[in-house]
């Protein structure tokens, strides 16, 4: 007979995956995010010009090659 479980199922009694476990992670709360919501990187807009400055432009045959620093 076998018995297969739903990651999210527990047996009775049982504590949710992670809780007390030595090898499992801890479960993350809403605390765990509240850096991450307060300055998402995902939110602010990049202005190439203020983060990038070109160096030196090439032309190799038919390419052309850029150099940039980031600053």
């Amino acid at each position: 007979m076998m018995l297969v479980l739903g990651a999210d199922q527990t047996m009775p009694g049982e504590a949710p995956p992670g809780v007390g476990s030595p090898i499992l992670p801890e479960p993350l709360t809403e605390a765990d995010f509240a850096a991450l919501k307060g300055s998402s990187p995902f939110g602010r807009s990049i202005g190439l010009s203020q983060s990038l400055v070109l160096t030196g432009v090439a032309q190799i045959e038919n390419d052309v090659f850029a150099t940039l620093f980031d600053l």
